[in-house]
């Protein structure tokens, strides 16, 4: 199941990578994030993140997006109204346990 797809394009240092973020609970894959740089899309890296439906036990929003140490794609991220709307959800969704 794909609850975000989403399209990125922006400047970046590194080579972009797009990340397709999958559940360590289920294993659904409930994300991608399709990085486009100069018309090319990059390659995917997994990124082993919790569902909305799964905690890891940890400090981190089940379902959020935003990836520890990766300031400037959170912050790209930050400036699609989907995510924004996404995030928001997520962190209500964590105030409702």
């Amino acid at each position: 199941m794909l609850d975000v797809p989403l399209t990125l394009r922006g400047e970046y240092v590194y080579a972009p990578l797009s990340f397709l973020y999958i559940c360590p609970v289920c294993g659904d894959v409930w994300a991608k994030a399709i990085v486009e740089s100069n018309a090319k899309i990059s390659r995917f890296l997994p990124r082993l993140m919790p569902c909305r439906h799964h905690s890891d036990g940890s400090f981190s929003v089940p379902g959020s997006m935003q990836i520890d140490l990766e300031p400037e794609y959170n912050a790209l991220l930050m400036t699609l109204p989907d995510v924004v709307k996404w995030e928001f959800e997520r962190h209500l969704d964590l105030m409702k346990v």
